[in-house]
């Protein structure tokens, strides 16, 4: 390349220069990974937050419920937000990738459970539901409390704005259903959410590690200026 006299190597002051991954030039998007973490706030209040570095250290590794309930219904025993505040205006389209490890156990073979995980968008009044995924229906007909690699994924058809201040969020949500045993039914669900892995796992199996990653991720699709 050759320059003319005066031409300058580097852009003028103030100047952005946007920079952009290959496969994302080609698909027109990139992705951000989010994390499932625990914290405290200010108050040593217990909070739920996505965040953007795998090196953040959660509270805690695991969330789990039993429910004991024997009416052979479906019921949901745990409901989670995760949430991340947006702090520079994105669109978000595409298909959002959810890769994360769970287990169910339960002393009948007939108790079972599932979980719904949903994006969403609060503006702090209102919750938007964006889309939403399904696990398999985990039984111990698998091996009970054996360990179980998913990938979720949520199409997202139409671009969703956020604003400075929305908050980006992902749901959890854990559903049960206990076999009538006469006394005994019951079911307990554990899903994984340590960004650093610190507890690593076997996939369908009961015991750790062995490499396999309990980060619970969030890979959001947004719309690049190309």
């Amino acid at each position: 390349m050759s320059l003319n006299f005066g031409q300058s190597l580097f852009p003028p002051a103030g100047e952005l220069i946007k920079s952009y991954d290959y496969i994302d030039t080609l698909t027109g998007q990139g992705y951000i990974t989010f994390y499932l973490a625990n914290a405290r706030d200010s108050s040593a209040i217990a909070i739920n937050l996505l965040a953007i570095n795998n090196q953040t250290r959660g509270e805690s590794t695991t969330t789990s419920y039993t429910a004991t309930d024997e009416t052979e219904v479906w019921i949901k025993s745990g409901d989670v937000d995760w949430d991340y505040e947006v702090n520079v205006p994105m669109n978000m389209k595409g298909k959002t990738y959810v890769p994360y490890v769970w287990n169910g156990v339960a002393p009948s073979s007939a108790s079972k459970a599932y979980m719904i995980i949903k994006l969403r968008k609060y503006d702090g009044t209102t919750e938007t539901d964006i889309g939403s995924s399904k696990t398999s229906e985990k039984t111990s007909l698998h091996g009970g409390g054996r360990n179980m690699t998913e990938l979720g994924e949520i199409d997202i058809t139409s671009t969703v704005h956020f604003k400075k201040g929305d908050i980006l969020r992902i749901t959890v949500e854990v559903w049960t259903w206990c076999f009538n045993s006469g006394g005994g039914g019951s079911v307990t669900a554990t899903y994984y959410h340590d960004p650093v892995s610190r507890v690593m796992l076997d996939a369908d199996s009961a015991t750790y590690n062995s490499g396999i990653s309990t980060a619970f991720k969030v890979q959001a699709p947004f719309k690049l200026d190309v």
